[in-house]
C-alpha cells in the first residue's frame, strides 16, 4: 500500500474517533444537565442566575474530564462508563420511580439500570452512544415545552364558594410546627429560662391562657395533626382503629363548627394538604410552597450561598446521594475516632420550609383586613422547625451554618453535646418568630379583630432535638428528657369570656383541641378532659406504644421571678 493510501485511511478514522469523543461529551453533559434543566422548569427556576450558571459550569467540567478519560480506548471500560451515566441519568431524572422504601431496593434497581446499559455499550459500542445522546436531547427539549411545573404558590384546591355566618366571630388557627412546649425548655440551658420567660410575657401581654404542660400523643406531624382535628385520642379509641380507619372520623373536631355556619379557609404546606385531615366539604384549600426553590428567588442570600441551597435541594432527591451520605457517614465517624472533625455536606439541611414559612407569615399579616366573620382560617406554618436559618433578628445565617435537629455523626439522635449546639440556634429561631406574631396581634389590634375573634396557637409536637428518638429506642432506654424534647408542645388560646393566665395541667393537645372546638371556644375544657391520665403514643409493638409523658419543667416553679401573673 502506498504511503498516500495510508494517509488517507488514517483521516477518515481520525474524524470519526473525534465525532465519537464529541457524541459521548454531549452525552456526559446532558446526563448531568438535562435532569437538573427539568428540576429547574418545574421550579419556574430556568433562567439566566448565577447560582445556576455555576452548577452547569461544573456540569462541562465534569464531563471534559469523562471525556478526556475515554481517550484510552479500552470497551469494557468505556461500558462501564457507560453504564454509570445511565444510572446517574435516572436516578435524578426518574427519582420518584426509583425511590423505595427501602434504600437497598433502590440500590438493586439501580444496579439493574447499570447492568443492562453496561451489556448494550458491550455488545453494541457504535449505536448506544448516538441513541443515548438522541433520548437525552428528547428527554431535555420534552421537559422545557412541555414542562412538569410544580403547583403555583398560593394556588387554590376545593374552594368553598358559601359564605360564613357573620353573625360568628372568627377563628384564627395557626399551627407552628415543631413548636416546644413552655414548660419544655431544657433547664440546664443557659438560654432557655430567658426566652420562656419572653414567650410567657408575649402570651400574657396578648391575653392567651397558655397550657404550658401540653403535649402531643403523636411523634410525627401526620398522626398528630390527623388525630387532633380527628378528635382521636387515647388508646380506648385509638388501639380501635386502623391507620385507614382514621379517614371515616376526620374532621369531627370541626364538624360541629361547620354546621353552626363556620367557612374554613385553609392555608398549608403544598406537600402535606390539611384539608385531607379536615375531611368535610366546604373548604377553601390554599397551598403554599414550602420546599421550592423559587423560594430564593427573591431571598437576600449570596449567589454562592443560593448555588448551595439549590445544589443541596437537587441532591436529597437522589439515591446515589443518600448511599454516597451513608458511607462518608461512616468515613467520617472513623476520623472522629481519630480524633480528627470534618463538617458533613447535609443536603437535609438545606430544605427552604423555614424560610418559605417566615415569609407566609408576612402574607398572614397581610390578609388580616379581609378576615370576616364566620370564617375560621387554619395556617400551617413549618417554623420553628429545622432548618435553623433565621437569627433573633430575623437576619438569614449564612447557609453553611444551617442545621438540622439530628446529628449524623453520633451514634444517638444526637449526642449531649450536639443537642447542646443546636437548642440556641432553634431558640433563636423561635425569637424571630415571636418578633412577627407580635407584628400580627398588633395587626388584629388595629383591625379590631383581636377583641372578638378565638386565635389559637399551637404545634404538633416537640423540637425533636433529642438525644434518643423514642419511636426508635428500645423503651429501657428512653428517658424523661428524652420525652420532653420529643412531645412537649405549645397550646395557647384567646378568646372573648375565656379566662387567660398560665395553665399547668398535663394534657395533650389531641384532647384540648376538641374540648375548645366543642364550646366554639367559648368556655375551658371540663376538668375531666385535663384530669386523664397523660398519655402518648410511641407507636411499634403494643408494648411500646401508650407510656404516660412525665412531668416536666418543675424547676421553673422554684423562682417565682421566672412566672408571670395572671391578667
Amino acid at each position: 500500500m502506498s504511503e498516500g493510501a495510508q494517509v488517507s485511511s488514517a483521516e477518515p478514522e481520525a474524524k470519526t474517533q473525534e465525532s465519537g469523543l464529541l457524541i459521548r461529551f454531549f452525552c456526559y453533559l446532558l446526563a448531568f444537565s438535562a435532569p437538573f434543566s427539568s428540576f429547574l422548569v418545574y421550579h419556574d427556576y430556568l433562567e439566566f442566575r448565577s447560582e445556576v450558571a455555576g452548577i452547569f459550569v461544573l456540569f462541562v467540567v465534569f464531563a471534559l474530564l469523562l471525556t478526556a478519560v475515554n481517550l484510552f480506548q479500552n470497551l469494557i471500560f468505556s461500558s462501564v462508563i457507560y453504564g454509570g451515566i445511565v444510572v446517574v441519568f435516572c436516578d435524578f431524572a426518574f427519582a420518584e420511580m426509583i425511590k423505595q422504601d427501602s434504600l437497598v431496593l433502590s440500590l438493586v434497581i439501580l444496579f439493574a439500570v447499570f447492568l443492562v446499559s453496561a451489556f448494550a455499550a458491550r455488545f453494541i459500542t457504535k449505536a448506544c452512544w448516538p441513541a443515548l445522546l438522541a433520548f437525552l436531547l428528547v428527554f431535555l427539549i420534552s421537559s422545557v415545552v412541555v414542562p412538569q411545573q410544580q403547583q403555583a404558590e398560593d394556588s387554590s384546591t376545593g374552594l368553598a364558594s358559601a359564605e360564613g355566618n357573620p353573625s360568628l366571630p372568627p377563628v384564627i388557627h395557626i399551627i407552628l410546627d415543631e413548636h416546644l412546649g413552655l414548660d419544655g425548655f431544657p433547664p440546664d440551658m443557659p438560654e432557655s429560662a430567658a426566652v420562656r420567660t419572653e414567650l410567657l410575657g408575649f402570651f400574657h401581654r396578648w391575653g392567651f391562657r397558655a397550657y404550658t404542660q401540653a403535649f402531643s400523643e403523636e411523634f410525627a406531624t401526620k398522626n398528630s395533626l390527623r388525630n387532633l382535628f380527628a378528635a382521636q385520642s387515647g388508646p380506648e379509641s385509638m388501639d380501635k382503629l386502623g391507620e385507614d380507619d382514621i379517614a371515616s372520623v376526620a374532621g369531627d373536631a370541626l364538624r360541629d363548627m361547620s354546621a353552626q355556619g363556620y367557612r374554613f379557609v385553609v392555608e398549608g404546606i403544598d406537600h402535606a394538604n390539611l384539608c385531607n385531615f379536615i375531611g368535610f366539604a366546604g373548604v377553601e384549600c390554599r397551598n403554599y410552597e414550602a420546599l421550592s426553590i423559587r423560594t430564593l428567588k427573591d431571598m437576600p442570600l449570596p449567589s454562592w450561598q443560593k448555588t448551595l441551597v439549590i445544589a443541596g435541594n437537587y441532591l436529597k432527591q437522589s439515591t446515589l446521594y443518600k448511599i454516597a451520605l451513608n458511607v462518608e457517614i461512616l468515613a467520617f465517624k472513623q476520623l472522629q475516632a481519630a480524633g480528627i472533625t470534618i463538617p458533613i455536606f447535609d443536603a437535609e439541611a438545606y430544605s427552604l420550609s423555614t424560610l418559605s414559612s417566615f415569609r407566609h407569615i408576612d402574607k398572614i399579616i397581610g390578609d388580616v383586613p379581609q378576615i370576616k366573620d364566620g370564617e375560621y382560617r387554619i395556617y400551617h406554618l413549618v417554623i420553628p422547625h429545622f432548618p435553623y436559618a433565621l437569627k433573633a433578628d430575623c437576619s438569614i445565617r449564612e447557609v453553611s451554618n444551617w442545621q438540622s435537629y439530628d446529628s449524623l455523626l453520633t451514634a444517638t439522635f444526637n449526642s449531649l453535646e450536639t443537642r447542646r449546639e443546636k437548642y440556641p440556634l432553634y431558640i433563636e429561631q423561635l425569637r424571630c418568630l415571636y418578633a412577627r406574631l407580635d407584628v400580627l396581634m398588633q395587626r388584629l389590634r388595629e383591625s379590631g379583630l383581636e377583641e372578638r375573634a378565638a386565635i389559637l396557637l399551637h404545634g404538633d409536637h416537640g423540637s425533636r432535638i433529642t438525644v434518643n428518638l423514642p419511636p426508635d429506642t428500645p423503651r429501657a432506654r428512653i428517658t424523661d428528657t428524652d420525652l420532653v424534647d420529643s412531645y412537649s408542645t405549645l397550646f395557647a388560646v384567646r378568646a372573648p369570656g375565656l379566662k387567660a393566665g398560665v395553665d399547668r395541667s398535663r394534657v395533650s393537645i389531641q384532647k384540648l383541641f376538641p374540648a375548645f372546638t366543642g364550646s366554639a371556644f367559648s368556655a375551658l375544657p371540663a376538668p375531666e378532659v385535663t384530669g386523664q391520665p397523660p398519655l402518648l403514643n410511641l407507636r411499634g409493638k403494643p408494648s411500646h406504644r401508650w407510656i404516660e409523658m412525665p412531668n416536666f419543667g418543675m424547676g421553673w416553679y422554684k423562682n417565682p421571678d421566672r412566672e408571670i401573673p395572671e391578667p
